[in-house]
């Protein structure tokens, strides 16, 4: 496993990221800095970011494959 290209996290970058701001919404509003509404919304706009996210790189991957089906 190579640290510097990733690991097995290679090609995540996106859902960690949303992952990681989730969880630092959340801490704010435990603390007190942010208040529901704020935390709201920027929790909807993550959780789109995730799904969306997969669903673009699911496609991408398809779109891929077939195109070097057809070169064969």
């Amino acid at each position: 496993m190579n640290i510097i290209t990733g690991g097995f996290l290679s090609g995540k970058k996106t859902l960690i990221t949303a992952i990681v701001s989730l969880i630092s919404c959340v801490a704010a509003y435990l603390v007190g800095d942010v208040g529901l509404v704020d935390l709201i919304q920027v929790i909807v706009p993550l959780f789109g970011v995730i799904f969306m996210g997969r669903e673009i790189s699911e496609n991408l991957k398809s779109d891929l494959e077939k195109l070097n089906s057809k070169k064969k």
